[in-house]
C-alpha cells in the first residue's frame, strides 16, 4: 500500500491534493493501491478523494499518529506538504525503517529522501540523498477533453486564483466587466466574491469546487490564473494564460511559462490593478493568433505523460527494493534426502 500525505486548504489551495490524485491514478493503472491521509478540519480534499474513489483517513494534528495505524502495511511514503521538512523526513524514517520515502516539493529545498520528484516547467537544484525527477517531463498535469460546447455566443475566461483569493478574484471580475467585451468568466472558488461582477456586459459562471473541474467546463478561449497547479493543467490542456504571481513560490512556474511563449505576465498581486488586467485581457481577446501560438507552446511544454513517468520511476524503486530485501534474505537450504529439521 502506498500512503500519500499531502497539504491543501482554503489558504493554501488544492494544488497538493490534486497532483498527488494524478500521480496516485497512475499507480492505481499499475496495480498499486493508494490511502490518503486528510486533517479533519478540511472537508474539500475527502471528498476530492472520494470522488477519485481513493481511501482516506482523517487524522489531528500529527500525521505520524495516523500513519502508524498503517504500520507494516505500507509499502512507500508520498509527502506533498510545504509544512514537511527535514525534521519530518527523519521522524519518518524512525517510524518506517525500510520503507522508502517520495517527496513532491517545487520549493528547491534539500530533502533526505529516496525519491524526488519536482513538477515544475524547468528544474531546479536540489541535493537529495535519492534520484530528483525534475522539470517538465514530471509536470504532474495530464491532458483530457473538455466538455463539447456550441459554437459562438460569448467568449469564455477562466478565473482561477488558488486559496483565499476573494480580492484579486473580485479585482479580475471588476476588470472583466470594465473591458465592455462580450465575455463570460468561468470561476472557480465557493462563489462568494462573483456578486462583485455586475449583469451589464460580463456574465459569470461558477465552477463547483472539485480537484478536477476541467472534466465539467468547455474550453475556455483563455484563462487568468496564479501561478500554482492550475496553470500546469492549463498549459497541458493548450490553455493560453494571463498570470498574476500570489506567492513567492510561484514565481518559477510564471516565468517558465512566459519564456516559451505559453502566456503573458499580468504582475504579482501589488500590481496587478484593475487598469492593468484590463489591457492584457484587451490585448489577448483581440489577438486570436497569439492565442493559438500560447496554445501550442503550452502543450509542447507539458505533455500531460509527467504522471506516469513518475510513476514509472515510483514502482521501479519499489521492486528494486524488494529484490535488494530478497537478496539480503539467507537462502532455504534444501534438506537432504531422509534429514530431519527440528524447529
Amino acid at each position: 500500500m502506498i500512503a500519500f500525505v499531502c497539504g491543501g486548504g482554503k489558504g493554501v489551495g488544492w494544488g497538493h491534493v490534486a497532483r498527488c490524485i494524478r500521480l496516485a491514478e497512475a499507480l492505481r493503472r499499475r496495480g498499486r493501491r493508494s490511502v490518503f491521509l486528510a486533517r479533519d478540519a478540511e472537508r474539500e480534499p475527502k471528498a476530492f478523494l472520494r470522488a477519485s474513489r481513493f481511501p482516506c483517513r482523517s487524522f489531528h494534528g500529527d500525521p505520524l499518529r495516523a500513519l502508524a495505524r498503517l504500520r507494516g502495511r505500507v509499502s512507500v511514503l508520498v509527502v506533498d506538504d510545504y509544512a514537511a521538512g527535514q525534521a519530518f523526513f527523519r521522524r519518518c524514517r524512525s517510524a518506517f525503517p525500510g520503507v522508502p520515502i517520495v517527496a513532491i516539493d517545487d520549493l528547491g529545498r534539500d530533502l533526505s529522501v529516496d525519491l524526488l520528484v519536482e513538477p515544475c516547467p524547468e528544474p531546479k537544484r536540489h541535493r537529495c540523498t535519492g534520484p530528483v525527477l525534475s522539470g517538465h517531463r514530471f509536470t504532474l498535469a495530464v491532458r483530457a477533453p473538455f466538455v463539447r460546447s456550441r459554437p459562438g455566443g460569448r467568449t469564455r475566461v477562466l478565473v482561477s486564483l488558488g486559496g483565499n483569493s476573494g480580492r484579486i478574484a473580485r479585482k479580475v471580475l471588476k476588470a472583466l466587466e470594465s473591458c465592455r467585451l462580450p465575455l463570460e468568466a468561468w470561476v472557480t472558488g465557493d462563489g462568494a466574491h462573483l456578486s462583485s461582477a455586475s449583469s451589464g456586459h460580463l456574465r459569470t459562471r461558477r465552477i463547483p469546487p472539485g480537484w478536477d473541474f476541467w472534466r465539467r467546463i468547455p474550453k475556455p478561449a483563455f484563462a487568468i490564473c496564479a501561478g500554482g497547479g492550475t496553470c500546469l493543467e492549463a498549459a497541458c490542456r493548450g490553455v493560453p494564460l494571463l498570470l498574476i504571481e500570489r506567492a513567492a513560490n510561484q514565481h518559477d512556474n510564471i516565468q517558465a511559462l512566459v519564456r516559451i511563449g505559453a502566456a503573458r505576465l499580468v504582475g504579482p498581486t501589488s500590481s496587478a490593478s484593475v487598469a492593468r488586467i484590463r489591457a492584457v485581457v484587451r490585448a489577448i481577446f483581440s489577438d486570436a493568433p497569439a492565442r493559438r501560438a500560447m496554445s501550442a507552446a503550452g502543450q509542447r511544454r507539458i505533455d500531460g505523460k509527467g504522471a506516469e513517468r513518475a510513476a514509472s520511476a515510483v514502482v521501479r524503486m519499489m521492486e528494486s527494493r524488494g529484490r535488494a530485501a530478497a537478496l539480503r534474505s539467507p537462502p532455504l537450504r534444501k534438506p537432504l534426502s531422509g534429514s530431519m529439521f527440528i524447529l
